[in-house]
């Protein structure tokens, strides 16, 4: 092979190493979503401006830096669900999303009140602790009663999102190594029944 073959060779090599490069580069600015764009996706999902009853009280989440840790919430939630999918005999998917703030409460369970059509369903929870900086996601499945409340549990409270899905308790299979909570009406309850879909701002 001469000289000349082997330089363009080389060069051709060298050309697609910098092609495919720039390739992996483009697509992972592609991926990389700021601030803003993670709120305004999670804003354009959840159910907000939630009611406080009892000695538990909740706040809608419109703040950006909030909504933008929501948007990781929802990534963990997700990773979640794709993990247990395999122990349903249906496929289970999110019908519904609550995010809300909740004070008065420190740790230990909240019973919230939602919507009459989550009656039965099963949901996924989670929440971002600011001491830690971690999104921590409930170990049991989250079950709805026949009115629409349902029960969570975590070691602090801040932002809280919860997972409605398509699914209830049946769709087990009967060796499934997923828990499910359900309710304590002993616990804070927290009205969440007006909820509706927060907007940017509000």
């Amino acid at each position: 092979m001469s000289k000349v073959s082997k330089m363009v060779s080389l060069l051709l090599v060298v050309v697609m190493v910098v092609g495919v490069a720039l390739t992996a580069v483009a697509a992972e600015s592609a991926k990389a979503k700021t601030d803003e764009e993670k709120a305004q996706e999670v804003a354009s999902q959840v159910s907000s401006d939630v009611q406080s009853e009892g000695s538990a009280t909740v706040a809608a989440i419109t703040d950006t830096a909030t909504l933008a840790k929501a948007y990781d919430m929802s990534m963990e939630a997700d990773a979640t669900l794709a993990s247990i999918e395999g122990q349903f005999t249906e496929k289970p998917q999110v019908i519904g999303t609550l995010l809300f703030d909740v004070s008065g409460v420190t740790s230990g369970d909240v019973t919230i009140k939602a919507s009459s059509s989550y009656a039965n369903k099963l949901a996924i929870a989670s929440h971002y602790n600011t001491k830690t900086g971690q999104v921590e996601v409930m170990k049991d499945l989250v079950q709805f009663d026949a009115q629409g409340r349902a029960t969570v549990s975590f070691s602090s409270y801040s932002p809280v999102m919860i997972k409605v899905l398509n699914v209830t308790r049946d769709a087990l299979k009967a060796d499934a190594t997923v828990g499910v909570k359900s309710v304590n009406l002993a616990a804070p309850q927290v009205d969440a029944s007006n909820a509706k879909t927060a907007k940017m701002g509000e």
